[in-house]
């Protein structure tokens, strides 16, 4: 009931540039991961070893996605519609700076941003935000590069072969339920990172090298590991 068409074709689309950035790197992988959605009530992605002992399953809370694209849109709706194409790197991080407080100080934008996170924790539908057809390419960029940090993320944890111990999260709105993942510690969150960084910087890489005139926005996407 939870398997959304939208949601796993963006799935799809991000984990196919993961894949071939990491054998554009020569990360090890016996083979691709599988993927699917989980119905937790926790905003997260996790990863699983699989049965055959060759590869991994990564799945990621159905919500995750929603959740990118609003704290997205709260970002580029708070920040300056005259982007400039030409803007450096040092004016975009200033940029997507001004942004964040910008919503630290916007009791609107504040308000919307807890209602979002306290509407997924109740299984609501999440209120729209509307962007300006100016603002709307930053959000399509930031939240795909989102998107595709957590698989990247992911991906991480698999080719640095993390064994954890396996701990119960509760499920649904309720939680009297229990589904079991697997527990990270923050030693292998921060190599994880520093894989899925690698992956996304070489998926950026290539796009830029196919569509050189929206090189801008790529640079931009940069920041969304650190925004996210």
């Amino acid at each position: 009931c939870y398997e959304i068409p939208l949601y796993y074709f963006l799935i799809g689309n991000y984990a196919h540039d993961m894949e071939v950035a990491r054998r554009e790197l020569g990360f090890p992988l016996s083979e691709p991961p599988r993927f699917g959605s989980l119905p937790t009530n926790d905003i997260n992605a996790y990863t699983y070893s699989a049965s055959n002992g060759r590869t991994g399953i990564i799945a990621i809370n159905v919500q995750l996605l929603n959740f990118v694209r609003q704290i997205t849109a709260l970002v580029v709706r708070s920040s300056d519609p005259a982007f400039d194409t030409e803007v450096n790197s040092d004016g975009q991080a200033r940029l997507i700076t001004q942004a964040l407080l910008a919503i630290s100080y916007n009791r609107q934008a504040k308000s919307v941003f807890v209602a979002s996170i306290l509407g997924l924790l109740q299984g609501k539908r999440l209120p729209t935000i509307q962007v300006s057809p100016l603002q709307e390419p930053l959000e399509a960029f930031l939240a795909g590069a989102i998107g595709r940090f957590v698989i990247a993320h992911e991906y991480g944890h698999l080719i640095m072969g993390h064994v954890s111990p396996e701990i119960s999260v509760p499920v649904g709105a309720t939680g009297n339920r229990q589904h079991v993942v697997l527990e990270r510690t923050w030693q292998q969150e921060f190599e994880a990172d520093s894989i899925g960084m690698q992956l996304l910087v070489q998926a950026l890489l290539r796009s830029t090298a196919e569509y050189p005139d929206e090189g801008q926005y790529y640079r931009y996407a940069l920041v969304a590991p650190l925004f996210f």
